[in-house]
This record gives structure tokens, sequence and C-alpha cells, in this order.
């Protein structure tokens, strides 16, 4: 007996609760599919209440829990020709707009780019600028040593007493030949190497440049047999030991 009553009791229980679901769920769905539904009970009763709905849900509010039943689910907004065009003007707003600042980025990346490369060439011009400036300095200046070479040069004596033959190498690999009287100065020596020198470096393929280098070069006169430096330009060729014919190597100055 008491089994059986357990038994009740649950049953009584399930019961008590199946009302409680069903509410829940018919609150919760509005589909008139019976697949969506726990049991075809549910669904029937979901069917009554769409149509009770569709009547006007009379004395609902009489009814405890059926007015929140008998709500009208909202009707979907019926898509008009008017809605959309404005969609299809919105979206071609959206997509001229994106053309735009696409554009807008293109071009600056191009104009970034094309000051970043006219800031090369700009660099690139000035400091040829700058180099040409200073090449072109430094052959004037060897342009000026050469003319005072020229001023304090002689007309080449003869061959005979007190002229000797002086054969001269420069470093780069030039050679030199010219008689000079022994009462000549050093300075006069050297004017005539710078003379020589600016000769053969116009004839090069870039005599601004040639000259430059050579503006930059000093040298001693020096002799191997005897064993001399010709350091004093002031000093004439008899005094500085040289009497007899021979030959003179530019040696350039280093500075320490």
């Amino acid at each position: 007996g008491g089994g059986e009553g357990g038994g009740g009791a649950e049953v009584a229980e399930e019961e008590k609760k199946g009302p409680i679901s069903i509410y829940e769920e018919l609150k919760t769905k509005r589909s008139l599919i019976p697949d969506e539904y726990s049991s075809m009970l549910v669904w029937g009763t979901a069917m009554l209440l769409h149509f009770y709905i569709q009547l006007g849900a009379p004395f609902a509010k009489m009814v405890p829990g059926l007015a929140e039943l008998a709500v009208k689910p909202p009707e979907e907004k019926k898509v008009t020709v008017a809605d959309l065009q404005r969609a299809e003007r919105a979206a071609m707003r959206a997509e001229q707009e994106a053309e735009f600042e696409k554009t807008q980025v293109e071009d600056a990346v191009k104009a970034a780019n094309e000051k970043r490369e006219q800031d090369l060439a700009d660099a690139k011009a000035s400091k040829a600028a700058a180099k040409e400036s200073i090449v072109s300095n430094a052959a004037g200046k060897f342009e000026e040593r050469v003319a005072k070479g020229k001023a304090l040069l002689q007309a080449e004596p003869d061959a005979g007493e007190g002229v000797v033959m002086l054969r001269l190498r420069a470093p780069d690999g030039g050679q030199f030949t010219r008689r000079f009287s022994i009462n000549a100065t050093v300075a006069q020596v050297h004017g005539f190497v710078d003379v020589e020198r600016f000769t053969e470096a116009n004839k090069s393929g870039d005599p601004q440049a040639a000259l430059a280098l050579l503006a930059e070069e000093s040298f001693h006169l020096v002799s191997t047999m005897p064993r001399l430096v010709l350091k004093d330009l002031a000093v004439t060729l008899e005094e500085a030991g040289i009497t007899n014919s021979c030959a003179l190597i530019l040696k350039p100055i280093v500075e320490e």
C-alpha cells in the first residue's frame, strides 16, 4: 500500500509540473510546426492559443497567466520599394566613401614616395654641388700656383758650362726633363714641375678632379746620387749641391 502511495505521489508531482512546463514552452514559442514542440498536446495547445490571439484574445486579462501567453508576436516590417531604394543609395554612398578614402590613402602614399625621391635627389645634387665646388676651388688654387711658377721660370738655357740637365719623376709616373742654370733656384724647378703637371692634368678625362688632387700635394725634390733633399726653395741649385746633371724624384710631403 505504501509503495502504491509513493507512486501516486510521484504521478501527482509530474502532473503538478506538467502545466508549468507547458506554460513555459507556450510562453517562449510561437511556431506552428509540430516538430518544434515537446508533444502533440503542447502543439495542439499552441494552435488553439494562436487562433485565440487572432480573435483578439478576449477576456485574457481575467484569466491569470493568459495575458502573458496572449501577446501577439510583433509583425515583421514589410520591405517597401522605397526602403530598397534607400538601402541601395546608402550602400552606394558607403562604397563611394570607401573608394574616396582608398584614393586618399593611395595619393598620400604616392606623395610621400615622390617627396622621399625628391629629397634623395636634392641631397644627391647638393652633395655633388658641394663636391664640385670643393674640386673647383682646389683646381683654382693649383692654377694660381702654376701661374706663380710660370712667373719664376726663365727661358731654358742652352747646354754649356754652368747648365745641368734635370730628369724629374713624379709619384704618378710622370717624367719631365729640362735644362737649368746652376744659378736657378729650387723654386724655379718647382714652378717647372707644376706647369708640366698642369699640362698633363688638362689632357686627362676629368681635368678639374686631376688639378684638385695636384693642389693637395706638396713635395720635396730628392736626389739619390748624391743623396740630397732640396727643402729650401730660395737657394740655388748650386747652393743646394746640384752642380751636375742628375735625376730628381718628387717626394710627397706627408703631414704628421
